[in-house]
């Protein structure tokens, strides 16, 4: 009965290993656009109140720390640290304004 699973689960394991070297290079932070992302953070940081709803932000906040996971001491990029820190007021303002709640 071993034998029958372990053929699927070795397929499964060669797709998976598959798709990472695939793909891993195009989720790389090398191929993403952090202009963009701070153009984005700077219009959500200086737009009135009411413009962009808390999902939108927080959906901006949760992107960027999953692509910049670090600690922003870390990062040596300046457009790097300008979106981190860009995204942690962001996170702060939205911890404020629950707060007012």
């Amino acid at each position: 009965m071993q034998n029958n699973t372990f053929y699927p689960l070795a397929m499964l394991a060669i797709i998976g290993i598959a798709f990472y070297f695939l793909y891993s290079e195009y989720l790389s932070p090398q191929n993403i656009d952090f202009a963009k992302y701070k153009e984005v953070c700077e219009a959500y940081q200086n737009a009135p109140p009411g413009t962009y709803s808390d999902a939108q932000i927080l959906s901006l906040v949760n992107k960027v720390k999953y692509i910049l996971p670090g600690e922003l001491n870390t990062l040596t990029v300046p457009v790097e640290r300008e979106v981190k820190t860009c995204a942690l007021e962001l996170a702060s303002r939205l911890a404020r304004h629950a707060g007012d709640r």
